[in-house]
C-alpha cells in the first residue's frame, strides 16, 4: 500500500524533524512517486525562499516593542 505524504510530513523532513526511519521510507517513496518528487521540490524552495528573507521592522515597531517591554518589566 502506498503511503499518503501530507504537506506537514514534507515540511517535517525538510526540517529535519523526522525520524530516521521516516527519511529512509520517504525516499523511496519519492524514487518512485514523481508526483511527491515535485511537492518536495516546491516545498524546498518555499523554505529557500523564506530562508533568505531579511526582516527588518519599522522604526515605529522597533519603538513599540521597546516601550512595551519598558512598560511590562518584571524584573526592573
Amino acid at each position: 500500500m502506498e503511503q499518503i505524504y501530507t504537506d506537514n510530513q514534507i515540511i517535517n523532513l525538510i526540517y529535519g524533524e523526522s525520524d530516521l526511519f521516516e527519511r529512509l521510507e520517504a525516499e523511496w517513496a519519492i524514487e518512485e512517486n514523481e508526483a511527491l518528487a515535485i511537492r518536495l521540490e516546491q516545498w524546498s524552495q518555499t523554505k529557500l525562499s523564506l530562508d533568505n528573507l531579511v526582516f527588518k521592522p519599522s522604526f515605529k515597531c522597533t519603538n513599540n516593542i521597546l516601550a512595551y517591554s519598558a512598560a511590562y518589566c518584571v524584573s526592573c
